[in-house]
């Protein structure tokens, strides 16, 4: 989960790097849409209604019209529409695996659970998931690009910050490693 949340941060920090404020709108009407959902499943839930008491409700109604009203077309911002068709769009293959297997409920993630008795038969659940060989080396590796992404995108957005120059040495020696290992660079 920790790798998919780095891989976004790339994304996100790619993108400002490239469309500076035009970005910096799409990550506001996200933000606005995802205030106003929350908004709404609170005046949903009954509970939370009667926490919030009246006066309260009352100013949270106003705040979201007053949010829906600054930004009407406000919707959510997606990683994979965020870096289509750039420089960076190969990248979300990895980030889907890893929403796939960790981020998200899924049977693959649950698999990793399940305790098999003789024949296959599903024993019960284990809270220590399996792990197959090579994967936390290979999970390691992919939050290490991520990062790296991040420090590189926020180098440039932030105006070449002093010691990024050292930078495009990590780059060049990740370059190295990916043509020997078959990662793709």
């Amino acid at each position: 989960m920790l790798a998919r949340s780095i891989f976004e941060n790339e994304f996100y920090l790619y993108r400002l790097a490239q469309d500076g404020i035009a970005f910096a709108r799409e990550m506001f009407a996200d933000e606005v849409y995802h205030r106003g959902a929350i908004g709404e499943t609170l005046f949903k839930e009954e509970q939370a209604r009667e926490a919030m008491g009246e006066e309260s409700g009352a100013r949270m109604r106003a705040f979201i019209k007053e949010l829906r009203q600054e930004s009407p077309n406000a919707k959510p911002l997606k990683p994979k529409d965020a870096i289509s068709g750039t420089d960076v769009g190969a990248a979300y293959v990895y980030y889907q695996q890893l929403s796939f297997d960790a981020g998200h409920p899924s049977f693959t993630a649950l698999n990793r659970h399940i305790v098999e008795a003789a024949g296959n038969a599903v024993e019960g659940l284990s809270f220590k998931p399996r792990i197959k060989d090579g994967e936390v080396m290979d999970t390691a590796f992919l939050t290490a690009i991520a990062l790296l992404g991040v420090c590189i995108w926020a180098n440039i957005t932030f105006g070449r910050t002093t010691g990024g120059e050292r930078l495009e040495g990590l780059v060049a020696e990740y370059h190295w490693i990916a043509a020997r290992t078959h990662v793709a660079s």
